[in-house]
């Protein structure tokens, strides 16, 4: 009986330790930087530079939305048929200095409504 209890309490001390332990705190290194997921727009381009792109889009029962994206070095896009009232879509990060296009793809024009 004698030699029960003293495990028991030799284990209480062991879980006691081990919480006292846990809960101290314990230098953390900082969190690892999180790199921003592509996000995508569909629109149509209302302004268009060398350095950036402003596309616009109307979505019924919603205001009118109108993005502007830098554009740099490395955003792929189709420089000879894109122009302004082109539709497209702009793959992008944002970033705290702003919205950077990754790519820009353009989207076939629409279609004329059939007539029977």
């Amino acid at each position: 009986m004698l030699l029960k209890l003293l495990r028991l309490s030799v284990i209480l001390l062991q879980v006691c330790a081990l919480l006292a332990w846990s809960q101290q705190e314990h230098p953390q290194s900082p969190p690892p930087q999180v790199e921003p997921k592509p996000e995508f727009f569909a629109g149509t381009v209302t302004q268009l530079s060398s350095r950036r792109i402003t596309i616009s889009r109307q979505v019924a029962g919603h205001a009118p939305q109108h993005r502007t994206f830098v554009i740099d070095s490395k955003t792929k896009m189709p420089k000879s048929n894109l122009h302004l009232r082109s539709r497209v879509t702009v793959r992008f990060l944002h970033r705290e200095e702003g919205d950077f296009v990754l790519a820009v793809k353009l989207q076939p024009p629409p279609r004329p409504a059939h007539t029977p």
